[in-house]
């Protein structure tokens, strides 16, 4: 159904890219963070491609309210997941 949803264009994304952002929007091996779905999920990983720029965005964004602490950890089980997903 990707390709019949006219917000979301996964053209010029790379694998690690797509994996990302489903990732990021909540999986099996990690449930997304709070108040990012699908869409922004896909709008952080097409402008700023890595988890950890995304990261690092997250944390100055005055709208979300994570801790540092909040984004290591996930950006610890995040690197399983991925790593689970290459396996």
């Amino acid at each position: 159904r990707l390709p019949m949803n006219k917000d979301l264009n996964f053209n010029h994304f790379t694998p690690t890219m797509i994996l990302t952002t489903c990732i990021m929007a909540g999986c099996d091996y990690l449930p997304g963070l709070p108040g990012i779905a699908l869409k922004t999920a896909h709008r952080l990983v097409k402008q700023y491609r890595s988890i950890e720029c995304i990261l690092q965005i997250l944390l100055a964004e005055s709208k979300y309210s994570f801790t540092p602490q909040d984004l290591v950890a996930y950006a610890s089980k995040f690197q399983q997941a991925m790593r689970t997903f290459h396996h």
